[in-house]
């Protein structure tokens, strides 16, 4: 007898143990997986010239003369990342020429110290001077500022400029990883024929 009650008691245990977990489960509510996507994409010339028509304030093109030629090149990367959350989010990236020679990626403020040091602004033409601001301006706008940043919810883009010497020698590999700090992480890998 004694053998029976200990037994119906573990039963009963057990299913009061069974139902309580079903009501906590069904009373919390349910969470919304987040939605985060990115996306990467290699600009060509059309692209970088939609940014700005204008090729003395595009910062996206290489800077050269008739008698110079160009000295670097670069290398565009549009990066679009959709998220429904403010979060933290990591860039970054690696390039290299056939040689294994790596080509740097510069941030927004590597890229506006490139521009002062290949720009002739002690000129006091007031178009060369409008073209710069305008070169800075829209770097500060579109690059991407630092390896890493808060973004809010909705769409943002960001642009990374890979600057090598002209011509980057070819085939080139680049990988652009895009981290989160809820642990999302994306790569892309580009071969540059």
């Amino acid at each position: 007898m004694k053998r029976r009650s200990i037994f119906n008691f573990i039963t009963a245990s057990f299913l009061l143990l069974a139902v309580s977990v079903l009501v906590s489960c069904s009373s919390q509510p349910k969470n919304v997986p987040a939605t985060y996507a990115v996306d990467i994409q290699k600009l060509d010339q059309q692209a970088i010239f939609a940014l700005q028509p204008n090729r003395d304030a595009n910062p996206f093109v290489e800077p050269g003369s008739l008698l110079r030629g160009k000295i670097n090149e670069f290398v565009v990367f549009r990066i679009d990342i959709f998220n429904n959350l403010s979060r933290t989010i990591r860039i970054d990236s690696i390039m290299q020429d056939r040689d294994q020679n790596y080509i740097d990626a510069y941030f927004a403020d590597k890229l506006v110290e490139y521009w002062d040091q290949n720009s002739t602004r002690t000129s006091t033409d007031k178009a060369t001077l409008t073209s710069y601001a305008k070169k800075v301006s829209l770097i500060k706008k579109l690059v991407v500022p630092y390896a890493t940043i808060p973004i809010e919810p909705g769409k943002s883009t960001y642009y990374l400029v890979f600057v090598g010497p002209y011509p980057i020698k070819r085939p080139a590999k680049a990988q652009i990883d895009v981290s989160t700090d809820d642990g999302e992480y994306n790569s892309f890998e580009f071969a540059l024929q």
